[in-house]
């Protein structure tokens, strides 16, 4: 599998395999969970092969050879509770357990597949691994899932191995003003950073129940 490692600072940087690599979409199936808070059921979870993840032969874990081997046990795991951060749980389980209480979305999409159906050809590419330190890293992929997208991870060294700490999915939309219209003049690439959206999800509920007892 092919990787290259860059010098990039920050979270969310863009980076491309190839000079001729174009920007990646994701799917409006994002963008549209970070607009609707109405509905029914919480985060997709999809039927994907059970297949045992691979033993690592690489001793150490801050190594970029280790990181590539995690993330290549984490996609054939794809499951949170195996595969993500403490921090990460915590804020999930605080949405989940909202939106089976008010049967709202809060994601519609797995962050795994990258969508809420999975093509029989999927498969991911590691394209980078970036700024490694001893407890944190980030790592761009590329996720086939109909189309090609561009995913970003953050990564956390915790409980003695790299979990995902967050995930970011680039897609084109519009801004929107308060009744829900296109903004004109904000058409362009958006970045979903799912921890924020999970995060708004929670403080927006709060927010009305807060409003309701008023």
């Amino acid at each position: 599998m092919a990787y290259t490692e860059t010098k990039t600072t920050g979270y969310g940087t863009r980076v491309k395999k190839n000079s001729d690599m174009k920007r990646l979409i994701f799917h409006c199936l994002m963008a549209t969970a970070v607009l609707s808070l109405t509905g029914c059921g919480s985060k997709q979870k999809n039927d994907v092969p059970n297949v045992s993840p691979k033993t690592s032969t690489v001793t150490d874990k801050l190594s970029q050879e280790y990181i590539v081997q995690r993330i290549d046990t984490i996609y054939q795991l794809k499951n949170d509770s195996l595969c993500c951060s403490k921090s990460y749980l915590t804020l999930d389980s605080m949405a989940r357990s909202i939106s089976e209480r008010d049967g709202t979305i809060y994601l519609d999409a797995d962050h795994w597949i990258v969508g809420q159906d999975i093509d029989p050809e999927w498969r991911y590419e590691l394209v980078s691994v970036n700024n490694i330190t001893d407890h944190t890293a980030n790592v761009t992929l590329n996720v086939h899932n109909f189309t090609d997208e561009e995913v970003i991870l953050d990564l956390v060294f915790e409980r003695n191995d790299w979990y995902v700490d967050n995930f970011y999915f680039y897609y084109e939309r519009s801004d929107y003003d308060e009744d829900g219209n296109p903004i004109p003049g904000t058409e362009g690439i958006k970045e979903l950073n799912e921890v924020k959206t999970i995060q708004k999800y929670i403080d927006d509920s709060k927010a009305n129940e807060s409003k309701y007892k008023d």
